[in-house]
């Protein structure tokens, strides 16, 4: 008789994800190495990779920590994460885009993490899925540092100025034409 109040029904809950799930996962991202990166959050990045934080995981959406780093404009974050072994040419799994590409697109500080990246060995010449160097990224964009960037990009890859992507477009160097 006592031992038939042990037996507890375990329900498979194979169910939709609840908006208390989702509001988790926000949750982990704000916490994790890529949601301080994207917030330029150094102290929190620091603390992350003191406990061996993996710098180059892929969150959800296929991007590394260094690319929201440069998205942010976070100078010391992009610095902490390379120093730390962050993979200056890793790809989104979607788009193909590489931090380089993210920091062409001109945000804060655009010109200064566009150069820490390519001291670091970014590849001038990536492509993006669509066939975009960095320099189509930042012909295209015309953030307040494009010209700056656009020149950075030239040196960085001078034969870029001949690639197309797969729209058959060469970077336009002449805006407004």
């Amino acid at each position: 008789m006592h031992g038939q109040h042990h037996q507890h029904h375990h329900h498979d809950h194979t169910h939709a994800p609840s908006i208390f799930e989702q509001s988790l996962d926000e949750l982990d991202f704000e916490r994790s190495l890529h949601g301080a990166s994207s917030r330029g959050d150094i102290d929190r990045v620091r603390w992350l990779l003191n406990r061996n934080a993996l710098v180059n995981a892929r969150d959800s959406s296929g991007l590394a920590a260094l690319h929201y780093a440069a998205r942010a404009g976070s100078i010391e974050v992009v610095e902490a994460l390379l120093l730390a072994g962050a993979d200056a040419n890793t790809t989104s799994s979607e788009l193909g885009c590489t931090p380089l590409h993210k920091a062409a697109s001109g945000g804060k500080n655009s010109f200064n993490i566009a150069q820490i990246l390519l001291k670091h060995g970014a590849d001038p010449y990536s492509l993006e899925t669509d066939g975009r160097t960095p320099l189509h990224v930042a012909c295209d964009t015309r953030g307040s540092e494009s010209d700056e960037l656009v020149q950075l990009l030239l040196k960085a890859a001078p034969d870029a100025i001949n690639r197309k992507d797969q729209k058959g477009r060469l970077p336009n160097l002449e805006p407004n034409s």
